[in-house]
C-alpha cells in the first residue's frame, strides 16, 4: 500500500478481506474513509460508477478494415524484402556455372583447333545414349557410333597423341549413366550443377544430390559436379564423383 488504499484495497476492506494495515490506514485517514464511505453507498443503491463501454457497429467494422489492410501492407513489405535476398543467394550459383560454361567453350575450341584444324569440337567422353549402343559425343553433342561416317570423314593426324584421343572417342566404352547427370539428358555439364545449386538453395536435401556424401545439399555438391563436367572435357579417363569413367 502506498500513501493511500487503492480502490482494490478498499473494495477488499468493506467485504472484510483486506488486512489490518489497510483497515487501521482507512479508519485513521479522512480521505480514504470518505472513499470507502462512496464505495458503500454505490454498492447500497446498485449505482456502477462507470458503464460497459459499447463501440458503434461502424466504428467497429472500420477498426476490423484497418487492421486487416494493415496486415496486409506487412505481409507485402516483408515479401518484398525477403525477394533480393534469394536473388542475392543465387548469383554465386549463376556466376559460377557461368564460369563453367566458358572453361567449356574455351575447351571446346582449343580441342577442335588440335584434331580438326578448328572445325569441330570433341566434347564429352563416351556416355551411354538412351538406346542402350555405345556411342561417343562428338562437336556439339552428336552421337558417333564406332565405325560411323562421321567418323570416316574425320581428317587424318599423324601425331601420336592426337591418334591416341580418336581412339578413346571411338572405341566402344559405354557405360550407364552416370548420377552427376542430374537431369538425366546423357551429359554431365554445367545445367547439372546449376540444378544442385537450385536445390541446394531450396533446402532440398535429396541423397541422390549429395554429391560428396557430406550429408549435406550445398554450393560444394554443386561445384563438385561443375568441376566433374570441366573434368570429362579433357578426356575420357577422367574419373566422376560417383565412380564412373
Amino acid at each position: 500500500m502506498g500513501e493511500h488504499a487503492d480502490e482494490l484495497e478498499l473494495e477488499l476492506a468493506r467485504t472484510g478481506e483486506g488486512d489490518d494495515d489497510v483497515r487501521r490506514h482507512v479508519e485513521s485517514c479522512a480521505s480514504c474513509r470518505t472513499r470507502l464511505d462512496t464505495l458503500r453507498a454505490a454498492v447500497r443503491t446498485g449505482v456502477r460508477p462507470l458503464e460497459p463501454l459499447e463501440i458503434p457497429a461502424d466504428l467497429d467494422d472500420a477498426m476490423v478494415r484497418r487492421a486487416r489492410e494493415q496486415g496486409t501492407a506487412v505481409r507485402r513489405r516483408l515479401h518484398e524484402r525477403r525477394r533480393p535476398s534469394a536473388i542475392r543467394r543465387l548469383i554465386p550459383w549463376a556466376a559460377a556455372a557461368g564460369l563453367a560454361a566458358a572453361a567449356l567453350a574455351w575447351l571446346a575450341i582449343r580441342e577442335g583447333s588440335a584434331v580438326g584444324g578448328g572445325r569441330s569440337a570433341v566434347g564429352a567422353g563416351p556416355l551411354a545414349p538412351t538406346d542402350g549402343q555405345p556411342a561417343a559425343v562428338v562437336g556439339r553433342d552428336r552421337p558417333v557410333h564406332p565405325g560411323g561416317p562421321t567418323a570416316d570423314r574425320r581428317p587424318a593426324c599423324p601425331e601420336p597423341a592426337c591418334r591416341e584421343r580418336s581412339r578413346a572417342v571411338e572405341g566402344p566404352t559405354a557405360v550407364p549413366r552416370s548420377a552427376d547427370d542430374i537431369n538425366a539428358d546423357g551429359r554431365i555439364d554445367v545445367l547439372d550443377a546449376y540444378l544442385v545449386a537450385l536445390a541446394a538453395d531450396r533446402g532440398d536435401d535429396t541423397a541422390a544430390l549429395d554429391r560428396n556424401r557430406d550429408g549435406l545439399v550445398d554450393r560444394r555438391d554443386a561445384e563438385r559436379i561443375a568441376m566433374a563436367a570441366v573434368a570429362l572435357h579433357r578426356g575420357p579417363d577422367v574419373e566422376t564423383t560417383d565412380g564412373h569413367r
